[in-house]
């Protein structure tokens, strides 16, 4: 049954759509579905929710939400940090029952802040859907689409002058977000391999490929080694999907949701 409530996050409310089953004694599984950052969040959210969907009716129990300063929740994305988006994943991991597995689902960077909260919380599974592999990727994405906006307006910024700018404390208009330095120095902080802390039992990675034959990423390779090495069970396949987080239009993509709906009953 789809539930929309407002929760209590670290620094305000925060929007939440579940699929939550009625009968409370049932046993089952719980998923937590991490959204990417900014516009990402925007093109990918119909597939977020069709894998709340397809996930309620496969029996897990779902919660989907958006962190504080963006989409339907409480403050301004210039608020934003990764401390308090931190604390907002960990407000919901408490409002989610902690009497059964639990798994999370991060898209692009929310597979960044998934593999943060894995550290700190009992994961049963990590599902990362063709993530981010660091925060200062991220960050240097964010700081493309200000150049491609200056250079269209006849300016000359360059990546490294913007850094330096959000290092002297300067926050910066991208694509109508205005990115704060705090949020900017969390974000370079945050990467997919040489993680500390809890280990997941399992680590799914969901690629997204125009052609089968496509290889895994080079950086993506190293954070799987570094996951086995710590004793995770590391699972990575690729799913034949267009870029849904970067296309001009939305772009659905069933068989992303059948494959990560797999991944979490492997």
């Amino acid at each position: 049954m789809q539930q929309a409530f407002f929760l209590k996050g670290g620094s305000g409310d925060l929007f939440c759509i579940g699929e939550l089953h009625p009968d409370r004694n049932l046993a089952r599984q719980s998923v937590l579905i991490v959204p990417p950052f900014a516009e990402e969040m925007n093109k990918s959210r119909h597939l977020m929710a069709a894998l709340a969907r397809q996930a309620g009716h496969a029996d897990y129990d779902v919660l989907l939400f958006d962190f504080y300063g963006t989409g339907d929740s409480e403050g301004d994305f210039s608020d934003a940090s990764i401390t308090v988006w931190r604390s907002d994943i960990d407000a919901v991991i408490r409002h989610m029952d902690p009497q059964v597995k639990l798994h999370i689902v991060g898209f692009r960077a929310g597979a960044l802040m998934a593999v943060d909260a894995a550290a700190r919380h009992e994961i049963h599974s990590l599902t990362l859907v063709h993530p981010q592999l660091s925060g200062k990727q991220q960050l240097d994405d964010m700081l493309r689409l200000r150049l491609t906006a200056s250079l269209m307006g006849g300016g000359r910024e360059r990546i490294s002058a913007l850094r330096r700018r959000l290092l002297a404390g300067d926050s910066l208009e991208i694509a109508g977000y205005r990115l704060s330095p705090e949020l900017a120095s969390g974000l370079d902080a945050l990467a997919l391999s040489g993680f500390s802390g809890r280990t997941p039992a399992r680590v799914n990675c969901v690629e997204i490929v125009s052609d089968p034959a496509d290889e895994i990423r080079t950086g993506l390779q190293q954070a799987i080694d570094d996951w086995r090495s710590a004793g995770s069970v590391v699972n990575c396949e690729t799913t034949l999907c267009g870029e849904f987080w970067a296309t001009r239009e939305i772009s659905p993509c069933p068989a992303l949701v059948d494959d990560i709906v797999h991944c979490l009953s492997s």
